[in-house]
C-alpha cells in the first residue's frame, strides 16, 4: 500500500498547474478541494489500510487535523488529548483550521497520550466531532474549525508506529510545505499565463 500513495514531489508544479487551470474555470461554481492526504500517510505503517484504496482511487476524502488555535499555535504545539479507555481511544480537543474538514471522509488527527504523540484515523461523522466553516478569502479552499468532545474511536485506528509518531510528523510536514509551495507555484504560473494570453490575443479573463 505504501509504494501506492507515496509522492513524487518532482511531479508536484505540473500537477498544481492543472489543478489551478481548474480551479480558475471554476470559479462561482462552488470548488471543493478534495486533496488526496497520501502524501501525509506515505512512510510510515498504516494499520487501518482498508481505507488506502479509497483515498488512492479518489472515493474518499481526507484531511490532516494538526493545527490548533491559540494559544495553543505555535510551532510543534500539540494539545489535542489522546486517552486510552479499555480497548477505545477517546480524543478531546479543537483543530483550527482544518482545510476541506466539511468534505472529508476521514480526520487525521495529531495528538497528544500520555505515552506522546499520536495518530488516529478517525471517521469525519463520529459522534463527538462538530465541524463549523470558517470564513476566507480564498476563493479555492474552504478551512474549519473541528471539535472533538469525547470522541471514541477503536484503539486499532491509532496510525504507524507510536514510536515513530514525532519522526512521521517531521515528515509529514515536510511534504505539507512542499505541496503547499508548488500550490503556489502553479497558480502563479496559471494566472502568468492567463495574463499573457490576454495581452497577446485578448483572450484571456484579466
Amino acid at each position: 500500500v505504501e509504494e501506492w500513495i507515496a509522492l513524487d514531489v518532482r511531479h508536484l508544479p505540473a500537477v498544481h498547474l492543472e489543478l489551478a487551470g481548474h480551479s480558475r474555470r471554476s470559479l462561482g461554481g462552488g470548488l471543493t478541494d478534495r486533496r488526496d492526504p497520501g502524501d501525509a500517510l506515505a512512510h510510515q505503517p498504516i494499520r487501518p489500510r482498508v481505507h488506502a484504496g479509497g483515498l488512492v482511487a479518489g472515493e474518499l476524502v481526507a484531511t490532516w487535523c494538526h493545527s490548533e488555535p491559540a494559544p495553543g499555535d505555535g510551532l510543534g504545539a500539540v494539545g489535542l488529548r489522546v486517552r486510552a479507555d479499555g480497548g477505545d481511544l477517546v480524543l478531546d480537543g479543537v483543530k483550527r483550521p482544518v482545510e476541506a474538514a466539511g468534505s472529508a471522509d476521514q480526520l487525521l488527527v495529531t495528538g497528544r497520550s500520555a505515552s506522546g504523540l499520536v495518530q488516529v484515523l478517525v471517521p469525519a461523522d463520529t459522534a463527538g466531532i462538530s465541524i463549523e466553516p470558517l470564513t476566507g478569502v480564498d476563493l479555492s479552499r474552504r478551512f474549519s474549525v473541528v471539535t472533538f468532545d469525547g470522541v471514541r474511536v477503536p484503539a486499532a485506528a491509532a496510525v504507524g508506529d507510536p514510536g515513530g509518531t514525532e519522526a512521521a510528523l517531521e515528515r509529514q510536514l515536510q511534504h505539507a510545505l512542499v505541496v503547499a509551495n508548488a500550490e503556489s507555484v502553479g497558480a502563479l504560473q496559471a494566472g502568468f499565463d492567463l495574463t499573457a494570453s490576454d495581452v497577446v490575443d485578448g483572450s484571456g479573463l484579466a
